[in-house]
């Protein structure tokens, strides 16, 4: 048991590590309004990156609420235009934008993503 905990605290602090590497520009926290299981969100996270432009490429992280047991998302996007930036969030159609903000670089998003390896997704659109 201290075993599996010590390798997924490697595997987390080793995915974060990997994520700073990534030129993120957005880090976001979006909801549903609406029952959905982790694939359909994770499907839902991509398709929504994947509208900003060819370039854009994202780290998804499904997570499933602690009130409710709803699934939301943890979102890293990166390859976004300035409008997109700034007001890409306006396009979620699916529930709330819990958090919507320039990816900080010296924040700690990137580990708190890689919290969730076994169902979390790299997508690229190219």
């Amino acid at each position: 048991m201290i075993e599996e905990v010590l390798r997924d605290r490697e595997v987390t602090r080793g995915l974060g590590d990997f994520l700073t590497y990534l030129d993120w520009q957005v880090y976001a926290i979006l909801t549903f309004a609406y029952a959905v299981g982790v694939d359909f969100a994770a499907r839902e996270g991509k398709g929504f990156t994947e509208m900003f432009s060819p370039e854009a490429f994202s780290f998804i992280a499904p997570e499933r609420g602690d009130a409710g047991g709803l699934v939301h998302l943890h979102l890293l996007a990166g390859g976004l235009n300035g409008v997109a930036i700034e007001q890409g969030g306006r396009l979620w159609k699916h529930g709330l934008i819990k958090k919507w903000e320039r990816y900080d670089p010296n924040g700690r998003a990137a580990w708190y993503v890689a919290k969730w390896p076994e169902s979390s997704e790299y997508t690229t659109h190219r």
